[in-house]
């Protein structure tokens, strides 16, 4: 026998033993039963394309003891081309594993089934789904139902988690959200990826993963070892016997807030007003002032009151006019205060017009007169004069 006659018979020895060892599932159609290898109901599911949409609205129900109901809406879509529905199910222990491909039943194109649990000690939770099947194909799933048996209940997908909110530190991002108050919930789930508001963000091969230790009562969670500066989405969604309920999103940008730009000061009397750019930075929670004269520091960091990420302008009050003033400002966000940018200005008002100006003539002169001001913070006069033909001293 030549070597290729040798892999041939090897490759056909070894698929005979695979058909043999096979364990072979009932499947119930119109007109009896058959059985059906579970490693073809493998590949029919693998192979093959889903063919058109599915069964929605699935529900389940207790109508007896150790008995289910299960009914459904028909798909919107080519309803008169199926030819049975089959259902798939998973029984769980209490605790969250991976779906299985057993196959209950297929069934006629009623949307209504009854299903008998049998031993209710081997398992808590019963897990439903459907599909249509045409022309041997099967369609989009439904959605999936699970039936806990030790409580008499159907339990429910979660819902998304409510008032999630994402706080930017130094290198990493602090989530937290709402209790939902469901006991159901047996933990949470995570994934993260760069991008968001700046970018789309890029889901490739990013995958879920457990929050490690995350319970019904679990509201918060640090995403740690994140890169300053850079924008990242994060979702978060709620798992329970039932499945995984739909993930809230949010994004966040960790690290410091940069150094606000454009920073200007506006002598007023015995103020300054101090206005600067606004950044769009929706991490900022407040500003933070500080001042110094040339004796030293006159005020430390001091929270402006009010200010947000929106806020580009403040008056700083109770200064002395006629002092040279040097004014710092940094936002601030949940990681901390950021750099800080610095102007110089000298509060105080200039002088009124003087009032009460008279003039007296004398030989090719003129002498002026006026009121005295009061202001010692006058350093001295300018003056300026013309004839009919124009200014003759500026």
């Amino acid at each position: 026998m030549s070597t290729d006659h040798r892999r041939r018979f090897k490759a056909c020895y070894s698929t005979c033993r695979w058909l043999c060892s096979v364990a072979y599932q009932p499947v119930v159609r119109p007109g009896g039963w058959m059985f059906v290898p579970m490693g073809w109901l493998f590949l029919a599911t693998s192979v093959f394309a889903q063919a058109g949409s599915g069964p929605t609205n699935l529900r389940v129900s207790l109508v007896g003891q150790n008995r289910l109901e299960l009914t459904w809406d028909a798909p919107a879509v080519d309803v008169a081309s199926v030819s049975h529905y089959n259902i798939r199910y998973n029984e769980q222990t209490g605790d969250l594993r991976a779906w299985g491909n057993g196959t209950y039943g297929a069934l006629g194109t009623a949307t209504r089934a009854e299903v008998v649990l049998g031993n209710r000690s081997r398992a808590r939770y019963y897990t439903y789904r459907m599909h249509a099947v045409r022309n041997g194909v099967e369609s989009e799933r439904s959605n999936s139902v699970t039936y806990d048996a030790d409580g008499d209940t159907v339990v429910e997908l979660p819902v998304a988690p409510g008032g999630l909110t994402a706080s930017p530190r130094d290198g990493e991002v602090g989530l937290s959200w709402d209790d939902p108050s469901d006991a159901t919930i047996v933990g949470y789930q995570l994934r993260f990826t760069q991008g968001g508001v700046s970018a789309p963000p890029d889901w490739t091969h990013v995958v879920w993963s457990d929050i490690a230790g995350s319970d019904a009562g679990t509201t918060v969670h640090d995403v740690a070892e994140l890169t300053d500066g850079t924008e990242y989405t994060f979702e978060v969604r709620a798992r329970n016997a039932a499945g995984v309920g739909d993930s809230s999103v949010v994004t966040a940008t960790p690290g410091l807030p940069s150094p606000p730009v454009n920073l200007s000061a506006t002598p007023r009397d015995a103020s300054v007003w101090l206005t600067w750019d606004n950044p769009g930075d929706v991490t900022i929670t407040g500003y933070q002032v500080r001042y110094s004269d040339g004796t030293g520091l006159v005020q430390d960091w001091t929270d402006i009151s009010l200010s947000d990420q929106y806020t580009t302008d403040h008056e700083v009050t109770g200064l002395t006019n006629w002092t040279e003033y040097t004014f710092e400002l940094r936002a601030v966000n949940g990681a901390g205060p950021g750099g800080s940018s610095h102007v110089v200005e000298t509060p105080g008002l200039p002088p009124g017009a003087p009032s009460g100006l008279t003039w007296t003539p004398g030989d090719a002169s003129v002498n002026l007169s006026w009121d005295d001001p009061a202001d010692d913070s006058i350093e001295k006069y300018q003056l300026k004069y013309g004839d009919a033909t124009g200014l003759i001293q500026d």
